[in-house]
């Protein structure tokens, strides 16, 4: 048995499809749909299940939640001890395993399902860290008149410091270079 199987053996697979409705006159055994989707309920607690046997399987003090489900949004954090394990710089880790946890759930629902995954309101802590850095370069760029480049972030974050600045007078945005190093500059417009 591969270590993937073992893995599917331990609660870290999504459920089965579901079981077709056969009436008892036809005669047959159920069998699975070929391509039956889940519903949004059924895939938000599709992707509960599978962020909590990611957690028992890293051995960590920490629980899973579902947060809500609305469309195919499915929210879910995670408390504990060892939440700080899961964050990661800057929310890299937090992001993969949401990407981990998307990937895992889109086979399954019906649309285009997105996972937003939270530690301890980590997201919205790293979210007000970038609007006040984003301000106080603002604050610089205007004193200097000299463009300011920040570090590499990611699109979610990037998108924080636009938003910010979008209406900071005399402030402008834009965001250069590649993945995973891609940038905001913020620059003079006056």
């Amino acid at each position: 048995m591969t270590e993937f199987q073992q893995m599917e053996g331990d609660n870290l697979a999504l459920p089965e499809e579901p079981e077709a409705a056969v009436s008892q006159d036809e005669g047959q055994s159920s069998q699975p749909r070929p391509g039956a989707m889940l519903s949004a309920a059924e895939g938000a607690d599709a992707a509960l299940d599978f962020l909590s046997g990611v957690l028992d399987r890293m051995d960590l003090l920490a629980e899973a939640r579902l947060v809500a489900h609305e469309g195919n949004q499915i929210s879910l954090e995670v408390v504990g001890e060892d939440v700080a394990l899961l964050i990661g710089k800057h929310g890299q880790t937090l992001d993969a395993l949401q990407l981990l946890i998307s990937a895992a759930v889109a086979r399954k629902i019906e649309g285009r399902p997105r996972v937003i995954l939270d530690a301890e309101g980590y997201r919205e802590r790293r979210a007000e860290t970038l609007r006040q850095m984003a301000l106080s370069l603002a604050h610089q760029v205007l004193d200097s008149g000299q463009e300011a480049v920040m570090e590499g972030l990611s699109a979610a974050e990037r998108r924080v410091i636009h938003t910010a600045l979008a209406d900071e007078p005399g402030i402008g945005t834009y965001s250069e270079g590649e993945e995973p190093q891609r940038r905001v500059v913020i620059t003079p417009t006056g």
